[in-house]
């Protein structure tokens, strides 16, 4: 599966290069592919430019972005307090919050979160997306298939107690940063902890 999502990748950046070789390998004669040769920018949410018509939707100060295996792309809005999906069609959606700030909704639907200024999202390799949920100090964990957001890790309340114990019973000061490896572990950028936390979480 690993080698698959790899193999993915690759030929996207490839495609985008419009070269047959690998992202920084060498071209005939020795010469190096420049990694964005041939690319070209182009809006896939979003306003193009001031002023102009919205594409798929409009956002609200994007901040983290990732696709997951099947194509949507996973869009955490900063300031509008709201995880946004474009599936592979270019269809833009809300799938987690109410777009009001706060912190409420753990257990419950997706739709019904509230969330606090958060600054990224990883999607796992189950499919599920962790939420740096930075304002409200704790990441935050949506349930892609069953809609619903349950908490990670943090207790909600600013600090840097607790590691060594549970995921939940730790403090955390804004996280900024928030990757899942290949076998499910969460890596926790601690921002202004000035800290990096590891967390081996359970498959599901």
């Amino acid at each position: 599966m690993r080698t698959a999502y790899s193999w993915m990748t690759v030929t996207v950046i490839c495609t985008l290069c419009g070269r047959p070789w690998p992202v920084g390998g060498a071209e005939p004669g020795g010469k190096t592919a420049p990694p964005t040769a041939g690319a070209v920018v182009v809006v896939v949410a979003g306003t193009p430019i001031k002023g102009g018509k919205p594409i798929a939707g409009t956002l609200r100060t994007p901040f983290g972005v990732e696709a997951d295996r099947a194509g949507h792309l996973y869009i955490a809005e900063f300031a509008g307090e709201q995880v946004r999906r474009l599936d592979p069609q270019g269809r833009l959606t809300t799938f987690a919050g109410t777009g009001t700030k706060g912190f409420a909704g753990d257990g419950g639907p997706a739709s019904q979160a509230q969330f606090d200024g958060m600054h990224n999202l990883a999607v796992a390799p189950n499919g599920d997306v962790i939420i740096a949920d930075s304002e409200n100090h704790v990441v935050r964990k949506l349930l892609v298939r069953d809609k619903r957001v349950v908490r990670v890790a943090g207790t909600g309340r600013q600090g840097s107690a607790g590691v060594g114990g549970p995921p939940q019973k730790v403090e955390l000061n804004r996280p900024h940063g928030v990757f899942v490896g290949p076998q499910g572990t969460l890596y926790i950028a601690d921002s202004d902890n000035h800290r990096i936390l590891k967390i081996e979480v359970p498959r599901r």
